[in-house]
């Protein structure tokens, strides 16, 4: 939808769409968040692990339902809009930088340098996915992405 209102020459209606599809996206990422937090002890009772396991792997899951509401305000902001928009070099450009930047080199640190937790891995890797968010908010804002690949 936000490719086609471009292409038909209505940038202010491609914009609208964008800032509501990201709009629903984060609250879709809030709502899936809040229910694996909740979830979290009940989707881990099917499983026959040590309580230490357990601990870790709740704590880990949420962590991780903290994290999903950036993950998925990304995913609307990198591949609903600016890939929509004809912006994919910089789509390329802030997944590429962040992941290889700051999300292998925390996952990498966490884990062999510093022997930390899995689920303090877990959180620091998802401090790409605000840095994705700072960014990609920014880059929305300034109507940059807004390209039309049919002129």
């Amino acid at each position: 939808v936000v490719g086609n209102k471009i292409g038909e020459g209505d940038s202010f209606g491609a914009y609208i769409y964008a800032k509501k599809s990201i709009k629903i996206a984060m609250l879709f990422g809030v709502i899936s968040g809040i229910v694996l937090f909740t979830a979290t002890p009940f989707i881990l009772s099917f499983f026959n692990i040590k309580q230490e396991t357990y601990q870790a792997a709740v704590t880990a899951m949420q962590i991780l339902s903290i994290i999903i509401s950036f993950r998925f305000l990304n995913f609307m902001l990198i591949i609903g809009s600016f890939r929509a928009g004809g912006d994919t070099v910089f789509s390329a450009i802030i997944d590429v930088l962040f992941l290889w930047g700051i999300g292998i080199p925390l996952a990498f640190a966490g884990t062999i340098w510093w022997n930390l937790p899995i689920y303090i891995v877990i959180g620091l890797v998802g401090i790409e996915e605000l840095f994705k968010s700072f960014f990609g908010s920014m880059r929305f804002k300034s109507k940059k992405w807004i390209i039309n690949l049919t002129n």
